[in-house]
Formats: C-alpha cells, sequence, structure tokens
C-alpha cells in the first residue's frame, strides 16, 4: 500500500482532458460504504437510491462492508436481497476494516459507471439528486448539491447547508490562498465525481481515515486551473449527524491540518503553519482553518470572522419521511 508521502506526488500532471464522449443519461456507480451501520439503517439509504427518479437501468450501487464482522454480513445480504429487482447490486464485504478510503477505492474498482456518487450507509438521498447532478454540467470532474442535516433519528432537521455563495467566491479566488476551498471543506457530501477525473487524481488516499472527501476535491480541483467543479444549489443530501462518527469525533484529529500542508505544498505556497479554528463559521456549521505565512495569518477577506454565532437557516424542511 503507498505511503501517505508517497501518495500525494503521483498526480496526474495539468492540464488534465476527459477523452469520453458526453452521453445523455450517464451511467452512475453508487458507492455505499458501511462499517458496523445498523441494517435499519442502510435500508434507508437503500430506499432512497430505489426512489430516484433517475432511469433505474442506469443506476448500479456497490455496498462495501468495510470488515464489520459479527451479525452484520449476514443481516447487509438480508437487506441487499430486498432490492435485488431495483437496480444493479452488489455486495462486497472486506476481510478486515481499512477505513473510508480503501473501502472506497475498492468499491470504486468493482463498478463500471461513468460517474461516481458516494452516499454513506447512514445517510440518504433526496428522489431527485442523481437526476439533478447528471444534469447539471457536463464538462464538470465534480458536481455537488446543498446538504441537510439531521439528528441521529433522521428525522429531526437541524439545518440546511446552502453553499452557494462560497462556491461563487471560489469559482472568482481559485488558485490563490484565498480560495474557500483551502480554508473549509464546503463541498462535503453530496456529490458526483467523473470516473476518469477520479482516476486522473489518483483517487481517495489510503493512509487517511479523515478528511478523506477534502483531500481528493482539493486533487480534483487542482486538475484544471480554471473551475471545474458543478453546483446544484438544492438540499438533496440528508446527512445523519452521530457524535460516534469519524467525521464529529477527535481520532485522527491532525488529518485535515495534513491534508491542507500537502496541499500548499502542492501549489508552491511556503507556509509557516495551519491553524484550526474549533468554533463553527455561521450557518454552514463548517470548522475552517487559516494559514500562517510569514508571521501573518491569512484569512478569508469576504467572511465576517467577528460573527461566529451559529444561525439555523430558516428554510429547514419538514422531518424526514420513513
Amino acid at each position: 500500500m503507498p505511503t501517505l508521502a508517497l501518495w500525494t506526488t503521483a498526480r496526474h500532471p495539468l492540464p488534465w482532458r476527459t477523452n469520453r464522449p458526453v452521453t445523455e443519461d450517464p451511467s452512475v456507480s453508487v458507492i455505499l460504504p458501511a462499517f458496523r451501520t445498523p441494517a435499519t439503517w442502510l435500508r434507508r439509504a437503500l430506499q432512497s437510491l430505489q426512489r430516484q427518479t433517475y432511469p433505474p437501468g442506469r443506476i448500479e450501487c456497490v455496498v462495501v462492508d468495510d470488515g464489520s464482522g459479527g451479525a452484520f454480513p449476514a443481516d447487509y445480504r438480508h437487506v441487499i436481497r430486498e432490492f435485488s429487482g431495483d437496480f444493479a447490486l452488489t455486495y462486497l464485504p472486506r476481510p478486515g476494516n481499512e477505513g473510508p478510503s480503501v473501502a472506497r477505492n475498492h468499491a470504486v474498482a468493482a463498478s463500471g459507471g461513468e460517474w461516481i456518487c458516494i452516499l454513506d450507509s447512514d445517510d440518504t438521498l433526496e428522489p431527485e439528486a442523481i437526476s439533478a447532478c447528471a444534469g447539471a454540467g457536463s464538462g464538470a470532474t465534480l458536481i455537488f448539491t446543498d446538504k441537510r442535516l439531521y439528528e441521529a433519528d433522521l428525522r429531526t432537521p437541524r439545518l440546511v447547508r446552502r453553499k452557494a455563495e462560497m462556491f461563487a467566491e471560489h469559482c472568482e479566488r481559485k488558485g490563490t490562498i484565498e480560495d474557500p476551498l483551502v480554508h473549509m471543506n464546503f463541498v462535503c457530501l453530496g456529490q458526483m465525481i467523473r470516473r476518469d477525473a477520479f482516476d486522473a487524481a489518483g483517487g481517495y488516499d489510503p493512509g487517511l481515515r479523515k478528511a478523506v472527501d477534502y483531500d481528493l476535491e482539493l486533487r480534483l480541483a487542482e486538475l484544471s486551473e480554471a473551475p471545474n467543479f458543478a453546483h446544484v444549489a438544492r438540499p438533496l443530501y440528508n446527512y445523519r449527524v452521530r457524535p460516534s462518527g469519524i467525521s464529529g469525533g477527535t481520532r485522527y484529529a491532525d488529518h485535515p491540518c495534513e491534508v491542507l500542508r500537502r496541499a500548499a505544498r502542492r501549489r508552491g505556497w511556503t507556509i509557516d503553519e495551519v491553524r484550526k479554528d474549533p468554533r463553527k463559521l455561521g450557518p454552514y456549521e463548517n470548522t475552517w482553518f487559516d494559514f500562517v505565512v510569514g508571521g501573518e495569518v491569512r484569512k478569508m477577506p469576504y467572511i465576517d470572522y467577528a460573527d461566529f454565532s451559529w444561525r439555523p437557516d430558516p428554510a429547514r424542511g419538514a422531518p424526514h419521511p420513513e
């Protein structure tokens, strides 16, 4: 397995260009990693795929079990059989727990869609999610949606995370140290990635357990000097907030800072340090990072750093349907 240091050097040089023709209703591989996820939650995730408005014959799903062990494999197989007639569905058990990057890479390798859609096994997609992304930008390497956050019951809404403002700043400031993408992961979940771009960027870094999406997003952005992402300004991904999950825990806490240190090196920036601020930045509820360059803290000039109050989005929406 490549070490973390080696993995950062095996990158496709700029400029990246796709040789694949744009097709109508491109095939989509939904990658659904699971590690000791309750079977009822996996069923909810698969039900959200069953309800997609996108042609079911153009969707495949690979459920990759990252070494859950115990009764989980039997429970997962039982759930998967319930959906076997709805779309192409593969169960890919792994012999041990190697983390989200390795599990996702194996699932991507076992799939064949033109686009890769990541759906965590404790989350769900809105019925229009794949259709909206597939029609959003054929020339993009990554297409992402807004996201609705729920408490662990996936019924009690917390807020809607809207991303249009940050995406507009990214398009304007890409390639500079003021690009919001190098200060926070505003893209996050709710995304589809072109397979050829995924391959060109090198896939997920197996040395990371945290910030795995963020690391790949930064490398995908580097495939083009011009903006190469597309945004669907609708909350089509439903995220279950779990304090016990990797993203909410304290393990691997330095991985996001290391991801940004490596991104700075790839961009040729000389920095003193990356500073992580534990506060949440307004309605984005994101942790963010600043760079120290020559003793000066480089912040995002378009953000009011004095206003850190959590402001719920007025469009919280109704509880998620069972």
